[in-house]
């Protein structure tokens, strides 16, 4: 732990040094942070974190340290935690500290534990500006983390959005480390002997971000030494070539959209006959949630017979004539959803992917709770999703005699949360599969199957 002896002189080393005196001018050039306002620091205990905490102290901001322990690493995290409070007290500034069980908001939410963390973090951060009455929270991405960002977007197919890489400000959450990459970083903690806590988590391969920096990143040097530098420059362009972009999509969006109350209207005869017209529906479309599966649906619709709906998580879209109508949705408590044969992917009320295959020999039946195995025969085509309905019965796989749903959720001690977002999945009006619980036994594969459906949740 860094024992500061000599205060003034520490923030004159600091505020001197290459690094600091880089972030100044960022910060001042991209006008991020008012001169000596209140900060929201989210700070970790790793390299980028502390490395941000001190930069800032010494420039003169006047800093609330905010720490989350996710619980997800034992004696690690609470070994960050208490690192970063010692390290709070040593520079004599505020701190606040939560815990979170992020493994249950994430089961609860239905979200992977990396944004789950995400939620959780920046919901805590934003209480605090309220708290402090700050207008800023400073985090530690760098221009490392900015190449991940923008290789992670690239392959998730996020269009030339994602190439921009992260936004230097997004509302309150500012990013003043984004001039720096990492070898700076440590230089700066090494040259003013600051200390650090490494996250084990760091080295797991298992998230995605980790093996593009573990892995694919060392990769591409091998190619290009000089990769890093040209990734960098690369954002740049990208971003300065969307903001262009942006303009001519709003040239096209101002022609083509027309708000009646709050609905809007796309007309379909000024925008089939473009020859850009997937990109221009993908710009369009995607700000209201529908994701790149459905706006290619959508686009092979509109030569086609009106009457078709879609949905993303807020809105319904309706073809209609020469109009697509989106409407905002205030629940789906009385939404149902078709699934027909030919359907691959639903987006929502749930995310689900269907397939049929065929039964084999080595066919293993997943146990997964988010996997339904179906016998093909037993289901008929439309299937339709709805939220389950008090009354509803089915037949618990394994038993013979019908259960009431609500007596089910009772047996399985599922909250009243939790009965809120349980969807089903129905064959002629009988449920064949409580969405990520049961399915029914009718419908279960038998040593006769000769045809599975399977439909999991993703």
């Amino acid at each position: 732990m860094l024992q500061i002896t000599n205060s003034n002189a520490l923030i004159f080393m600091k505020s001197n040094h290459l690094f600091t005196q880089k972030v100044e001018k960022y910060i001042k050039n991209q006008r991020l942070i008012d001169a000596g306002a209140k900060v929201i620091i989210g700070v970790s205990g790793g390299a980028d974190s502390t490395a941000l905490l001190y930069a800032l102290q010494s420039l003169g901001y006047d800093c609330v340290v905010a720490h989350c322990n996710f619980q997800l690493r034992d004696k690690e995290a609470d070994r960050d935690e208490q690192f970063v409070k010692n390290l709070a007290e040593n520079l004599k500034l505020p701190i606040e500290i939560i815990r979170f069980d992020t493994k249950n908001y994430a089961a609860t939410n239905n979200i992977s534990i990396e944004m789950a963390a995400r939620d959780l973090r920046y919901n805590f951060f934003d209480k605090l500006t309220d708290r402090y009455n700050a207008k800023f929270i400073a985090v530690a991405h760098h221009a490392d983390d900015n190449i991940e960002t923008m290789l992670l977007n690239l392959i998730r197919g996020t269009g030339i959005a994602g190439l921009k890489g992260m936004p230097i400000r997004n509302g309150k959450v500012v990013r003043p480390l984004l001039c720096c990459n990492r070898t700076e970083i440590l230089q700066f903690l090494a040259a003013l002997n600051i200390k650090y806590v490494e996250d084990s988590s760091n080295r797991e391969e298992i998230y995605k971000r980790n093996r593009i920096r573990n892995i694919i990143i060392p990769e591409l040097e091998k190619i290009n030494p000089a990769v890093r530098q040209t990734l960098y420059e690369s954002i740049s362009v990208f971003d300065e070539t969307r903001q262009i972009f942006d303009i001519k999509i709003a040239e096209i969006k101002a022609e083509i959209i027309t708000q009646k109350d709050n609905n809007f209207e796309i007309n379909i005869n000024k925008i089939k006959d473009l020859p850009y017209k997937d990109t221009v529906l993908y710009e369009i479309l995607s700000e209201f949630g529908f994701n790149k599966a459905q706006i290619s649906e959508i686009s092979e619709c509109l030569t086609e017979n009106s009457g078709q709906i879609f949905y993303s998580k807020k809105y319904k879209l309706l073809h209609n004539r020469d109009l697509l109508t989106i409407q905002t949705i205030t629940d789906f408590q009385n939404i149902e959803v078709e699934i027909n044969e030919n359907q691959t992917q639903i987006a929502l009320p749930i995310r689900l992917k269907i397939s049929a295959i065929d039964r084999t020999d080595n066919f293993i039946i997943p146990r997964h709770s988010d996997v339904a195995c179906l016998d093909a025969a037993k289901v008929k085509f439309p299937l339709t999703i709805r939220q389950w309905h008090e009354g509803d019965w089915f037949i618990p796989y394994g038993m013979k005699n019908r259960k009431k749903l609500s007596d089910f959720f009772i047996d399985n001690k599922i909250s009243r949360f939790e009965k809120e977002k349980i969807f089903v999945i129905l064959s002629q009006n009988r449920i064949v599969w409580i969405a990520g619980l049961r399915i029914d036994n009718e419908f279960c594969i038998t040593k006769n199957t000769k045809k599975i459906l399977k439909i999991e949740l993703y």
